[in-house]
């Protein structure tokens, strides 16, 4: 998807980025992004590999992912 994208000028972003705009606007609270985290892990559903999702989490959240 990313590549597609990139083909079409078009800014991507991760899901990680996506939750932590929702976050910030106040759609969604922090327990709402664990639980959905939580789920991903669950259904064995991850939208990327846990190192990279645990990386971006801080980053964007600034605290440790809770998986």
């Amino acid at each position: 998807m990313s590549l597609v994208a990139e083909a079409n000028d078009i800014e991507y972003w991760s899901t990680i980025k996506l939750l932590r705009v929702m976050e910030t606007a106040g759609c969604i609270d922090l327990e709402k992004v664990t639980e959905i985290i939580e789920y991903w892990e669950y259904s064995n559903d991850l939208p990327m590999a846990l190192p990279k999702l645990r990386k971006q989490f801080k980053e964007y959240f600034g605290s440790d992912c809770p998986i």
